[in-house]
């Protein structure tokens, strides 16, 4: 069974040590080995004993708020740097968002550049000021919860004695400034957090406030039911039922958005304006079974590692500067050769039954719009800032992930919208969409299904219904591809 590792390292902003300084409190109390340098180190080298404690730990808890990553763009700004070493590192990075704090906000995401803009592609926490408890214990036993063995690496004997004792110094830093006074009364962080914490609502209107992810029901007051002659006193508790997650992240970095079985809506109304006849009639389609869409399309860095198990040249000259970018000039057969190549490598990672293959044009559509037949991954309106098309004016490719938080799909797949047409598996035949009718066929002759516009096509091509196809052999640089785990097709 891999272990669970409880080392922490928590990177802030002086300006947010409150917030810091909460998270530290509750970790500490529940037993994790955490490092957080409250009033920096009395001695050493102050760079030294950061690296070495970022790459000694398995978890990276970033605190942000909104405006935690201003100065990141300065010449050696720590902040920036402890991220930068988190990410090399490939520590499990948890951001924690406070005060409101959005990766969608546009002076937010004007600062995801470099490494940085990795920081959005990692699952984070809200946690709000009224539900700050129950946040840290959703930290706990989901985000810190994990088998790590993949991101650890042996420590020698001398390493991990010089970590501890840096931990203890800083520690005792911690413990100096927290006496007098403000200790005799409440403790230094819970004073922190209570000051900058308005007073809550009265009951009767957060009773009717809707509850967000981040938001764990209270615990209710126990009501007693009258008891029976023949019912015992205490009830047994049903046995807790295992959820599969929402995300699967596969050792090659590629991370799979979990869609839940069920009925959605296809396709575009009679009354659509936007839409073309080949999206209707709209339609309901049941998938019964869950699948895992990768969250981004499949990037030239990532088709390289195929090529060059192959000996074969990267179709686009001058991709390298361009690595996060999606693939495109691909040909079917090679987009066949690489999902085979793709499965030898990872099936062993997938849930039982699963392959990773091109997603059918329905298991993309529900991907990309979940099951209220929205018209946009986002919603109903278009958002030039949410999607790489015509209208935004980028007129090229863009990082995959670029528009992602605020333009995600409900389920969290990224770019659906914009940036590259994505090749589906689906055979180009009119609705209604019947999995069962041949145009699942992976070798017969024809058109295929290509879906999500790109960025040298107008808002009406971005839709999550709008269908368009292609042949097979005529791949350009506005079509790539994303990947799906999911059962195999006949």
């Amino acid at each position: 069974m891999a272990r669970i590792e409880n080392t922490v390292f928590i990177s802030y902003r002086r300006t947010d040590t409150a917030w810091a300084l909460a998270v530290f409190q509750y970790l500490t109390g529940k037993k994790y080995d955490v490092f957080f340098d409250y009033t920096s180190i009395a001695s050493g080298d102050f760079e030294q004993i950061i690296v070495s404690n970022i790459k000694a730990r398995a978890h990276f808890v970033l605190i942000l708020t909104p405006t935690a990553l201003d100065r990141c763009s300065e010449p050696g700004d720590w902040l920036r740097r402890e991220i930068e070493t988190a990410i090399d590192e490939k520590r499990n990075i948890i951001p924690l968002f406070f005060n409101g704090f959005s990766f969608g906000t546009a002076s937010v995401s004007e600062k995801l550049v470099g490494k940085l803009r990795n920081l959005s592609r990692y699952n984070g926490l809200n946690v709000h000021q009224d539900y700050f408890r129950e946040a840290m214990e959703r930290l706990r036993k989901k985000f810190l919860n994990v088998p790590l063995d993949a991101v650890l690496f042996p420590l020698s004997t001398e390493v991990q004695k010089v970590v501890k004792e840096e931990q203890v110094a800083a520690n005792r830093a911690l413990l100096q400034s927290a006496t007098g006074k403000q200790a005799e009364e409440k403790s230094f962080v819970e004073k922190q957090v209570t000051e900058k914490t308005p007073k809550p609502a009265p009951k009767r209107e957060r009773s009717q406030k809707k509850k967000t992810e981040y938001e764990t029901p209270r615990q209710q007051p126990k009501t007693e039911s009258p008891k029976t002659e023949n019912q015992p006193a205490t009830q047994p508790k049903p046995a807790p039922v295992a959820t599969p997650p929402n995300k699967l992240t596969l050792s090659n970095g590629m991370e799979l958005m979990r869609v839940p079985s069920g009925k959605f809506l296809m396709g575009s109304k009679a009354d659509n304006k936007l839409a073309g006849g080949n999206e209707q009639p709209q339609h309901t389609v049941d998938i019964p079974y869950d699948y895992w869409m990768a969250r981004f399309s499949i990037t030239n860095e990532q088709y390289n590692a195929y090529l060059k198990t192959r000996g074969i040249k990267h179709p686009v000259a001058g991709w390298e500067k361009k690595k996060d970018h999606p693939v495109t000039d691909v040909k079917w057969a090679d987009v066949m050769a690489y999902c085979q190549w793709l499965n030898d490598l990872l099936k062993a990672e997938l849930p039982a039954g699963l392959i990773l293959r091109l997603p059918t044009e329905a298991e993309w559509e529900k991907a990309a719009r979940g099951t209220d037949g929205n018209e946009y991954p986002w919603g109903n309106e278009f958002d030039k800032n949410k999607c790489n098309s015509i209208e935004g004016g980028k007129r090229r490719t863009t990082p995959v992930g670029f528009y992602s938080a605020r333009g995600d799909s409900p389920y969290g797949c990224a770019d659906m919208a914009g940036n590259v047409w994505e090749c589906t598996h689906s055979l180009w035949k009119d609705y209604p969409y019947k999995a069962n009718d041949g145009r699942e066929a992976e070798k017969a002759s024809g058109r295929r299904v290509l879906r999500g516009g790109s960025f040298y096509n107008f808002e009406g091509n971005a839709r999550c219904a709008y269908r368009d196809d292609y042949l097979i052999d005529d791949f350009d640089s506005g079509v790539g591809f994303r990947v799906v785990a999911s059962p195999g097709l006949s």
